[in-house]
């Protein structure tokens, strides 16, 4: 699945469920009538991910690791839906790929390189 195609089918849900979806980024903090419901919401569904994810690691449960995963991603991609924000993921992933791979030992990359490629 393409990365857009997931985007589409997060923002399909939250439509579905009378979340806001936002096409272009927000002034919501520069609103007086700042949704501190909505961010609260996000928030404690992040933290329920995380707990979840944490609590899967000392049950040593793939499947449950699996399933806080696709959740997080899922709140993730819906919580920049509500921002206005998704549009500009991808290339915000790119960047942060190319600083962190540009700070790599070049060695690093060459033995991981060639582990991987065996």
């Amino acid at each position: 699945m393409e990365f857009k195609e997931l985007l589409d089918k997060v923002k399909e849900i939250q439509r579905q469920s009378g979340i806001v979806v936002e096409t272009s980024p927000t002034k919501v903090f520069e609103k007086s009538d700042v949704d501190f419901k909505s961010a609260q919401d996000r928030y404690k569904l992040g933290q329920n991910g995380l707990k979840t994810f944490y609590e899967a690691n000392v049950l040593m449960d793939l499947d449950m690791v699996y399933k806080s995963l696709v959740e997080q991603l899922h709140t993730l991609l819906g919580t920049a839906h509500m921002y206005g924000l998704a549009h500009v993921l991808e290339d915000g992933i790119k960047e942060m790929h190319e600083a962190h791979v540009s700070k790599r030992d070049p060695d690093l990359e060459n033995i991981l390189s060639n582990h991987l490629n065996k």
